[in-house]
């Protein structure tokens, strides 16, 4: 089913019937779609979705890989939430997707990138602080030892 979505659009879509799913793509970004999705126990789910050919992803329908660009197989790459996610931010995410495959990139490769990057004004976590730590502590012992002596 293709629409113009907006977020009140996004809002009042039908819950799909227990353990099934259905999709609603978007008629201004194509590729940009709507997965709605209703689990065996009742629980609802809106996600956006972005469905591409990237290039280099393995083409297993010959039970090969391949990185074949015309063989490649279509992907959906979940862009957020709906609620958390507006119809604006999915529509301007979608787009930096298909730049990105344009230029032959794997948009997966710049979220990890992103993600273990640490943001700013948070503190750094524990894993990045304590080698620092250690040399911090171990440091100060040695210093006080040889006050000590």
């Amino acid at each position: 089913m293709r629409m113009n979505l907006t977020d009140e659009l996004v809002r009042r879509l039908k819950p799909a019937p227990r353990g099934r799913r259905y999709e609603v793509v978007d008629n201004i970004v194509a590729g940009l779609l709507v997965r709605v999705s209703t689990s065996a126990l009742g629980k609802i789910t809106k996600s956006f979705l972005v469905r591409a050919r990237i290039p280099g992803n393995a083409d297993f329908s010959k039970r090969k890989a391949t990185t074949d660009p015309t063989r490649v197989n279509p992907t959906r790459r979940s862009l957020g939430l709906a609620g958390r996610v507006t119809v604006e931010q999915a529509r301007a995410a979608a787009r930096r997707h298909f730049e990105l495959i344009s230029q032959g990139r794997d948009p997966a490769f710049n979220w990890t990138a992103r993600a273990a990057t640490p943001a700013r004004g948070r503190p750094p976590s524990l894993n990045c602080a304590t080698p620092r730590v250690v040399s911090q502590r171990s440091r100060s012992v040695t210093v006080a030892r040889q006050a000590a002596t």
